[in-house]
């Protein structure tokens, strides 16, 4: 029987880049989560392990390159976006938690299944929600288009 370690010995988050594939995070065993900033100046990974129950904040140079680290929010999130003015929405057991880029906590969207991932559609006024059995559509927010 294969074993996770099979398919991936170290985990964190990895780049693949001019052909080459590196680690460029360890201090994550269970990365989940990812995407960046609207500006792509920071890259966010979540954990939705619930041994390390963070949402990562990495500050990255203009080649990519990550410039620091910090823990933007101890909450653990399975799927991650943000909007166009940089609020990340946490797809968490409680539902859609909005975080502001400093890491305050703004709202929850409590749905009824626990939300896996979610997509924004083109004004960000809406966004579709992968749950465990069923998708749902969120309407009605503030439009946070780029």
């Amino acid at each position: 029987m294969l074993h996770p370690d099979d398919f991936q010995p170290d985990g964190g988050v990895y780049r693949y880049k001019d052909g080459i594939t590196e680690r460029v995070c360890s201090n994550m065993v269970y990365a989940n989560g990812v995407c960046f900033s609207p500006d792509q100046s920071r890259l966010y990974v979540s954990s939705n392990h619930p041994d390390e129950p963070m949402l990562w904040e990495y500050e990255l140079a203009g080649d990519g390159t990550i410039v620091n680290t910090s823990i933007l929010i101890r909450q653990n999130a399975d799927g991650i976006k943000t909007d166009g003015t940089g609020n990340l929405y946490l797809c968490t057991d409680d539902g859609i938690l909005i975080i502001s880029p400093q890491g305050k906590k703004i709202a929850l969207i409590r749905l009824p299944e626990s939300p896996a991932n979610l997509a924004f559609l083109p004004d960000y006024a809406s966004f579709y929600a992968t749950a465990r059995g069923s998708i749902l559509r969120v309407s009605g927010l503030p439009a946070h288009g780029a």
